[in-house]
């Protein structure tokens, strides 16, 4: 996991670069894990339409995040961010893409695919 999360957020520093996104230093509040956050605005569309693909409230996205380490998240959080009133971390999109059974790519709109359905244990 952490080797992704490593690969992960050497895409993302890479793709910002790029595309001259801007980057938010420092710490801000209950957004743990990672001092980086992505303003980007594709992702706040991307992760609604993941969740409703999913058929998942913003209540059961949200417990899906808890189960999989996101530090303390509500439905609250998982709307601010859908809304677009909340930056995403690197380490939280990727647990975003995970719990959406999705690539970050896809998130931050750099893929149109999604990646194939794993069939999950009953």
């Amino acid at each position: 996991m952490r080797i992704f999360l490593l690969v992960a957020t050497v895409y993302i520093a890479i793709f910002c670069q790029l595309w001259r996104i801007p980057r938010i230093q420092g710490m801000m509040g209950d957004m743990a894990h990672s001092d980086e956050f992505v303003p980007c605005p594709p992702a706040a569309t991307m992760i609604q339409r993941g969740r409703k693909r999913e058929g998942l409230t913003q209540g059961q996205l949200a417990d899906r995040l808890g189960a999989l380490g996101w530090d303390r998240p509500s439905a609250t959080v998982v709307y601010k961010i859908e809304s677009g009133l909340r930056p995403i971390g690197l380490h939280e999109l990727a647990i975003m893409a995970t719990a959406l059974n999705c690539t970050m790519a896809y998130l931050t709109g750099e893929a149109d695919r999604r990646r194939k359905p794993k069939k999950r244990p009953s």
